[in-house]
């Protein structure tokens, strides 16, 4: 979905549930972090902006941002919750301020629950690559370098098994979503790709793509249900603002834990369930271990 129609669709949402709630005049926007393009975004988070506002008697809307949107929008502070990464949320509370309020357990085909995520590095089944530094002088992809999954625990990776990204690929490509990694590898665009963890698990489930036509390199055993080649890091949170009252953080926290498995706004975001805030120092270790001299620029 073009970008320039992102920023329209939070105040269209607005609009339409103006007319059907009472609200009171504050108002309260959502920055959600759009791995899989602003408008499955949108459809995911738009149930989560209803039931707060109805839970709340404020106006809650969703904007749907990429990786260096949402950045500006939190520098700007233009945004009083965000949903992110765990590696872009260490970066912003460590520059801006904002505080996590909950980690969210997210579900992939309504039954594999989990409040952690990785990165899974694959290539097409019939790819002559069969292991890390098999990849060393390929075409590499990922959806950006400020995403988590799909690049940064990857980047982590890589340099613990002696692979400079920066040299030793042939190129290095980004681009929007993590369903546009999949499809370049599949079509043959570029050697291999990373995606966040649940990534090809989703797409399979949805039809968009066969398993059996890719190949996981270095798949780690474990008892983790989804696919991944890296370590495992503390799932996405839910982050307020510094300027966002702390009777609101409590009472938007408070809201979150109420929800149900079976609630729309749940069932839409794919999140069963949310916990109290996790430990992101694992993350933070990552990023300062290996992010500053590590990464290439993307193409």
């Amino acid at each position: 979905m073009p970008r320039k129609t992102i920023l329209f669709v939070p105040i269209v949402l607005v609009l339409l549930l103006a007319p059907s709630l009472s609200f009171s005049s504050e108002e309260y926007t959502i920055g959600v972090l759009c791995n899989r393009g602003g408008y499955q975004a949108l459809k995911e988070w738009k149930s989560a902006a209803v039931y707060l506002s109805e839970k709340l008697g404020k106006h809650f809307s969703i904007v749907p941002l990429g990786d260096k949107q949402l950045r500006l929008w939190t520098k700007e502070g233009r945004l009083d919750f965000i949903y992110t990464n765990p590696a872009q949320y260490s970066d912003l509370a460590k520059l801006y301020g904002i505080v996590a309020i909950a980690t969210v357990v997210s579900s992939v085909k309504h039954r594999v629950l989990t409040d952690q995520v990785g990165s899974v590095i694959f290539v097409r089944r019939d790819s002559p690559i069969n292991e890390a530094a098999d990849l060393k002088g390929k075409d590499f992809m990922c959806s950006g370098l400020e995403t988590f999954g799909g690049w940064r625990a990857a980047n982590c990776f890589f340099v613990e098994n002696g692979i400079n990204p920066q040299t030793d690929f042939s190129s290095f490509k980004g681009t929007a979503s993590h369903p546009n990694v999949v499809y370049a590898v599949l079509y043959g665009a570029v050697h291999a790709g990373a995606v966040r963890t649940g990534t090809l698990e989703l797409m399979a489930a949805a039809g968009e793509i066969k398993m059996e036509d890719f190949k996981v390199i270095h798949p780690i055993g474990d008892d983790f249900p989804l696919l991944h080649s890296t370590s495992l890091y503390t799932e996405f949170p839910i982050a307020a603002s510094s300027r966002v009252p702390q009777e609101i953080r409590d009472r938007v926290a408070e809201a979150l834990f109420a929800l149900l498995p079976y609630d729309p706004a749940s069932v839409a975001a794919k999140i069963t369930d949310r916990k109290k805030q996790l430990d992101y120092v694992p993350v933070i270790d990552c990023i300062c271990a290996f992010e500053v001299a590590s990464s290439p620029k993307v193409q």
